[in-house]
Order: C-alpha cells, then structure tokens, then sequence
C-alpha cells in the first residue's frame, strides 16, 4: 500500500510539471487519487464493520432513562 501510494504522488508531482503540455495527465493523476481514497476508506470500512458485529440500539435506549 505505501508503495502505491509512492506512485501516485509520483504521478501527482509528475503530472504538475506537465500541467500546461498535457492536462491529460494531471487528469489520470486525480483519477489515481480518487481510486485510491476509496480505496483506503474501503479498507477502513472492513476494519470497523468486522470489529463492530452488531450494533444494538436498544441498550442505547436504556440509557435515556
């Protein structure tokens, strides 16, 4: 993961030296980004569903009391 995540700011920092020549790579560049933003928030997502099984909201209402 931290070495895709190396190239894609490479990308990024490439596709800014490119930005007036070729806009077509600073658009593949945010593209990355996006793929990987949801990528991450993906991972994380199966991290909180698997720690968190159920949730049960009737003990949360005891607690109004």
């Amino acid at each position: 993961m931290v070495g895709y995540l190396l190239l894609e700011n490479g990308v990024f920092i490439f596709g800014q030296t490119l930005t007036r020549e070729n806009p077509f790579v600073v658009e593949l560049g945010m593209l990355l980004d996006l793929l990987v933003g949801v990528f991450v928030m993906g991972i994380a997502i199966h991290h909180i569903s698997r720690a968190f099984d159920h949730i049960d909201t009737e003990q949360m209402t005891s607690l109004r009391g």
